[in-house]
């Protein structure tokens, strides 16, 4: 299934998909393995506007409560079909279990814009010892989101400590040096000036 996921073969990839389901409900144990399958058979369903992808990612979290990647995946499909409840609990499985927290901590705070959750969001961007593992684009996106007056101080005293620039004065040319925490994925920017 994953050989015709890779080379596109959305149809074929569906139907194995579908077939390790029907193992799976009596000759197997339900395991990782399984979620995983049939997560990828809900990104399918999902890339082929299938609306029964969301039904699929639920069926995906009943398998395994520790499948990382499933989760992810299944609380994207969840969140874009509007089970935000659905997609919530598969963002907390990972955070709970400390499994890509950071990963997870971004989809979590996603979820909550595209729900509407002002609330949830800005308790998890209060919490002192979360904030300083999600990723400062996310961090910035969920202010965005927020507008400035519902952003909460924290957050603001947080992007201060981890960017900040100055004057370089050399013998001949001056610089500008920015310094920024490795939080703000400086690796990934395009520099404008």
């Amino acid at each position: 299934a994953r050989t015709h996921q890779a080379l596109g073969h959305w149809d074929e990839a569906a139907a194995t998909y579908e077939n390790l389901a029907n193992y799976g409900a009596g000759h197997f144990r339900r395991d990782e393995m399984l979620a995983a399958g049939m997560a990828n058979l809900a990104a399918i369903q999902d890339f082929q506007g299938n609306r029964e992808a969301a039904r699929t990612a639920k069926e995906a979290l009943s398998y395994a409560d520790t499948a990382w990647q499933a989760n992810l995946v299944c609380a994207r499909i969840l969140s874009k079909y509007g089970e935000y409840q659905s997609a919530e609990e598969a963002a907390l499985r990972n955070i709970d279990a400390r499994l890509e927290r950071t990963q997870s901590l971004v989809a979590l705070l996603s979820i909550y814009e595209e729900s509407g959750e002002h609330q949830k969001l800005v308790r998890w961007l209060r919490d002192e010892e979360v904030l300083p593992q999600i990723p400062v684009p996310a961090v910035l996106r969920a202010c965005a989101y927020l507008g400035s007056n519902e952003v909460p101080t924290n957050v603001n005293r947080h992007l201060l400590r981890t960017l900040y620039g100055y004057a370089d004065l050399n013998l001949g040319m001056d610089d500008v040096v920015i310094r920024a925490d490795p939080l703000w994925q400086i690796e990934t920017a395009q520099v404008q000036l």
